[in-house]
């Protein structure tokens, strides 16, 4: 008998492997960048959410009107968190700095309403800043600048209800 010696890897093995691994390394860099775009909403949509619920409780302790100014509703690329002076009809700052929206993510408020106010018994009204306040529903939209089909849409219900909700499309 023979003695069978151990051969090596034909070419065609060898590229069939290769492919495989391609596959699998341009499935896993696409689930990556579908993962990046959800990160990059998420922290846009969270520090906005996390602001009115500052506005809310602020409004209810201090028992003061507490309002978020946007500087363009139609492409937002900052905001500030005011409170009003008991003593007049201005208001202040609370924060150090506006809030900066970052040059990839896009941001806009529909109806494009650029003041929302919070109340210390909970109801949230909205101003276009010439008109009166009044009570509407108010929804902010937070996308990539790259791709507006990918938003996460924030819902402000004028008796104080907030919900979030995701649109992606593939």
């Amino acid at each position: 008998m023979r003695n069978k010696q151990p051969r090596g890897l034909s070419f065609l093995e060898i590229l069939v492997v290769l492919l495989i691994f391609g596959i699998i390394t341009l499935m896993a860099i696409n689930s990556l960048g579908r993962s990046r775009v959800n990160w990059t909403l998420r922290g846009e949509v969270n520090r906005m959410v996390s602001l009115i619920y500052r506005a809310k409780a602020t409004a209810a302790k201090d028992e003061k009107i507490v309002r978020i100014r946007f500087d363009n509703p139609d492409s937002v690329n900052r905001y500030w968190l005011e409170e009003k002076k008991p003593t007049d009809n201005t208001y202040i700052q609370l924060l150090k700095a506006p809030v900066e929206v970052p040059s990839q993510a896009k941001m806009y408020v529909s109806p494009p309403y650029s003041e929302i106010y919070f109340y210390p018994d909970g109801k949230i009204l909205v101003s276009s800043g010439t008109t009166a306040p009044t009570m509407d529903l108010v929804e902010i939209f937070v996308s990539l600048s790259s791709n507006t089909d990918h938003y996460i849409k924030i819902r402000l219900y004028p008796l104080g209800g907030l919900e979030t909700q995701k649109h992606f499309v593939y």
